[in-house]
């Protein structure tokens, strides 16, 4: 039997739920009004999620904790690597956002319900948006 298969598999499983757990984390915190913490939670549902689509494209998982990393680190360069530093660049501020709200929520800072809503409605985008992308991402 192909452990190394196995563990590959129940690791990109592990981090695929833990994606969902995470945004519906997120979601709880949302309706019980901690919005630092749902935004803080929705960013790490990204984080897991660049995570498995890079191994699963690649086998590996790249040690990063930037969002923006993450995300250009998936593709080679080219129209898809464009198109991707496009994207981070329309959202620049939203990456920072989200980059900076685990600091937030450590230091008891508050977000309005308004940006916790546009934030975690980007990190659905983005996830969507990476889904979509997947299959044009050449595997190693």
């Amino acid at each position: 039997m192909n452990t190394e298969r196995v563990n590959f598999q129940t690791n990109l499983n592990d981090l695929r739920n833990k994606v969902k757990e995470l945004l519906l984390l997120a979601n709880k915190m949302l309706d019980e009004e901690m919005y630092a913490m749902a935004v803080h939670n929705a960013s790490l549902a990204l984080h897991a999620f660049l995570e498995s689509l890079h191994l699963e494209i690649y086998g590996i998982v790249p040690v990063t904790s930037r969002l923006r990393n993450l995300i250009i680190t998936l593709v080679p360069p080219g129209n898809l690597e464009n198109a991707l530093k496009r994207y981070i660049e329309e959202n620049r501020r939203l990456f920072e956002k989200l980059e900076a709200a685990y600091k937030m929520s450590l230091l008891s800072e508050e977000l309005s319900k308004e940006e916790a809503l546009e934030l975690i409605e980007f990190v659905n985008n983005t996830i969507q948006l990476l889904t979509e992308l997947k299959n044009r991402i050449p595997k190693e």
